[in-house]
């Protein structure tokens, strides 16, 4: 039977499938008799929940994703966020943004259930919002204003009209239906996807003042009110109900449900297979409170080669530590120099109190000295760095709130328990159920979590962008600002392309590849000659490359060896966060993503990638002259993603090189790369008097453009469209190459 991977993120789940999939957790009411805040762990399923929740109430169910209606503000905040942080009053700016989105969003899906958004609606609108002159709003006048606020400067939105907005536009709605005998449920997804203060609006809508019921989902997260709303900021169990999803994970009911919900997509195969039930029981307990992680451990698992189903969990079990280490690492990274090692030293610590772990021994750090009570504090006070580092260690699954105990905006832990999977090794074994109690072990709040704790890294990357497009140039100035004001990577240096007249180009953009051993990013989008050239000169140089583009459905378009390698984006505003921390995550584990070595170039190869009727002579000719001379000549008929990898060593290895150009993206693209490869390393030997290698672009028609970029390295490249110069270029290679083997070099 086939082992299909599994449906991971609750908005993936067709809707046709929702009911089949969906399975209720304990604990957890599916009826809104109040306002209610769904708290829960990565993947614990909330977004499930609340799509289930909408599609089967018989209330008015309106679900928003904030992710989604709020990422141009997002992008905003993350821009403004490094440096000295953001000042209140630009926070009540962006939450004023956030209030107006959200609120526009809220009536676009109230349109999709009939509602009209009448008078008494349009009367809360604020002057940022223009309300129709004339008849009902409509979804055309939404997207227009959605517009509209996205690209409004900050200056021109009045704070104080937007406050409470979302609150009075929500409470109007259900005004209306209340008198139609009907009832509005508001569900707001994601909270914790967003800057916190940007998510205060959707958490103020929690208010039980309002004629409606609001859901709002998050993963803890260190919330604090910007001055923003309410004279006396909302608190749990006075203003609305709390909900901790997977509060007791190791209670049999609580591992019922994850049975359940993992049989749901895998119960056939576990049987086919023949899993055996404990196995699946310890997949449970490593899972702890997240659906997604027993999901993943299952998939692995049964994915997995070996003989041995210990073997195979132990596979699994070590592949997703290290996915939760390079996420840890990056979500801690302002606290934690290197995470690895912090895991280490949590489970030596357990160790010295325990003589063996299992899987069952939750390993619980209690911070000490500056750590703060696990109580409500309804004044919701800023966040300390401690709290910071705890709301980030759960966010993103290194930690939970103990067995028994939950989060909720205002409590503040003095205690987590690490993630089963982290204290796990390979030593271990991967089935022992033996129950024990919690190990409770030490670490200073001020070691972990103390202010300075990481130094500005330092490092040069390099961006290549296409200089007449607007867009790309925007990009290019907006991610060099991002990443010189970034608190960690301030000291990094962003080197690009475009270079002043009368400068040795070839020299230069070598030269500055070469001291960019961070990273080379390039805006792929039109798949530019010049941009591809230059990501092979850095491909060449054996450093990472990162194409970007501008659009996601520009990947579609890319050719398939180039889709095979990760993309960046600058579409949506979180892109721009996104590709910082890319950067991020390549210096602190530089080794882990370096490129694999290419073969070193072989003074006796000849090489052709891409063979066609048209350059079929010119190729004829090499390979009979090559031959003639004892040369070896190898051919790869064109770059398919089967022979991607061939044509990559064939450029890297051949002294001579054929390439060929006929104006299609798809073939011109790998040829400027591959140009660039060989250029990265333009002599074999000694770079003075090594042998100097040669590449023929032959390009099919006189209208092909030629980047400007390879025009400029014509000692390395001749760029020709007549059979006899192709002749005559690989003529002086034979007699440079005999001049170097004459010469005993």
């Amino acid at each position: 039977m086939t082992i299909v991977k599994p449906i991971l993120d609750g908005e993936k789940v067709p809707k046709g499938k929702l009911r089949d999939l969906f399975r209720v957790p304990p604990l957890v009411p599916l009826e809104l008799t109040r306002s209610t805040l769904l708290i829960g762990a990565r993947g614990v399923g909330k977004t499930t929940l609340l799509r289930y929740i909408a599609a089967s109430s018989s209330a008015t169910a309106i679900y928003l994703s904030l992710l989604d209606e709020l990422g141009s503000v997002a992008k905003d905040a993350a821009a403004a966020s490094y440096g000295d942080g953001i000042p209140p009053s630009l926070k009540n700016a962006l939450c004023a943004k956030s209030e107006c989105l959200l609120t526009l969003g809220l009536l676009r899906e109230s349109l999709k259930y009939g509602m009209t958004a009448g008078a008494n609606v349009r009367r809360e609108l604020p002057p940022a919002i223009s309300a129709p002159r004339r008849g009902a709003i409509s979804p055309k006048w939404i997207s227009q204003q959605v517009v509209t606020i996205r690209n409004a400067p900050i200056a021109s939105i009045n704070v104080d009209d937007c406050r409470g907005l979302l609150q009075r536009c929500a409470a109007r709605l259900g005004e209306d239906l209340t008198e139609q005998g009907k009832e509005l449920h508001v569900l707001l997804d994601r909270a914790d996807m967003v800057q916190p203060f940007l998510a205060m609006p959707a958490l103020n809508l929690l208010d039980q003042a309002g004629a409606y019921y609001a859901l709002v989902a998050t993963r803890p997260a260190p919330y604090a009110d910007p001055d923003w709303g309410r004279n006396q900021p909302i608190a749990p169990i006075d203003h609305y109900n709390t909900t901790y999803i997977g509060i007791a994970p190791r209670t049999q009911e609580w591992r019922a449900f994850v049975r359940d919900a993992v049989s749901a997509q895998y119960a056939q195969v576990i049987a086919s297979r023949r899993m055996p039930p404990a196995l699946l029981d310890a997949i449970i307990t490593y899972s702890r409170d997240s659906i997604r992680v027993a999901l993943e451990l299952t998939y692995a698992t049964l994915k997995a080669p070996d003989k041995l189903w210990d073997d195979r969990l132990n596979r699994a079990l070590d592949e997703a530590k290290s996915d939760l280490v390079r996420r840890g690492g990056a979500a801690l990274n302002p606290w934690v120099r290197r995470f690895q090692d912090t895991v280490k030293a949590w489970r030596a610590k357990a160790l010295s109190t325990a003589k063996k772990l299992t899987v069952q021994t939750p390993v619980v750090i209690e911070l000490t000295s500056g750590s703060h009570q696990a109580e409500l504090n309804h004044d919701l006070p800023p966040p300390s760095p401690v709290d910071r580092f705890i709301a980030a260690a759960l966010s993103v699954g290194v930690a939970s709130p103990p067995d028994g105990e939950g989060w909720y905006p205002g409590s503040r832990l003095e205690r987590i328990e690490i993630s089963p999977i982290l204290v796990w090794a390979s030593t271990d074994r991967p089935t022992a159920l033996v129950a024990s109690e919690p190990r409770v072990v030490q670490f200073s709040a001020s070691k972990i979590a103390g202010p300075g704790r990481r130094k500005r890294r330092t490092g040069k990357m390099f961006v290549g962008y296409r200089f007449k497009a607007e867009e790309s140039r925007e990009f290019f100035a907006s991610f060099k600002a991002a990443i010189q004001k970034h608190p960690l990577l301030g000291g990094v240096k962003v080197r690009e392309g475009k270079l002043p007249a009368g400068t040795e180009w070839a020299h230069e953009i070598r030269e500055r590849l070469r001291r960019s051993s961070l990273l080379a990013v390039g805006d792929v989008t039109g798949l530019r000659g010049d941009i591809l050239f230059e990501l092979g000169l850095a491909r060449g140089l054996r450093r990472p490359i990162a194409p970007v583009l501008a659009k996601r459905r520009m990947l579609e378009d890319m050719p398939g060896w180039l889709r095979a390698i990760n993309h960046g984006y600058y579409e949506r505003p979180s892109d721009l966060t996104e590709l910082v921390s890319s950067v991020l995550e390549h210096l602190n584990y530089r080794q882990r993503y370096q490129p694999r070595r290419f073969p070193d170039p072989v003074p006796t190869l000849v090489g052709a990638i891409g063979v066609f009727p048209w350059n079929r002579h010119l190729l004829d000719r090499v390979s009979t002259l090559a031959r003639r001379e004892g040369l070896d000549y190898r051919a790869v008929d064109g770059v398919s993603d089967s022979s991607f990898e061939e044509a990559m060593d064939l450029a890297a290895k051949a002294a001579f090189l054929v390439l060929p150009s006929d104006g299609t993206q798809g073939v011109d693209a790998f040829s400027h790369f591959a140009a660039g490869i060989v250029t990265a390393w333009p002599r074999i030997g000694d770079l003075s008097g090594g042998l100097r290698r040669h590449v023929v672009l032959h390009v099919q028609d006189p209208q092909v453009a030629v980047p400007d970029s390879i025009k400029h390295c014509q000692s390395v490249i001749t760029c020709t469209q007549e059979l006899n110069e192709g002749i005559e270029s690989f003529t002086a290679f034979l007699t440079h190459y005999k001049d170097w083997v004459g010469s005993g070099r």
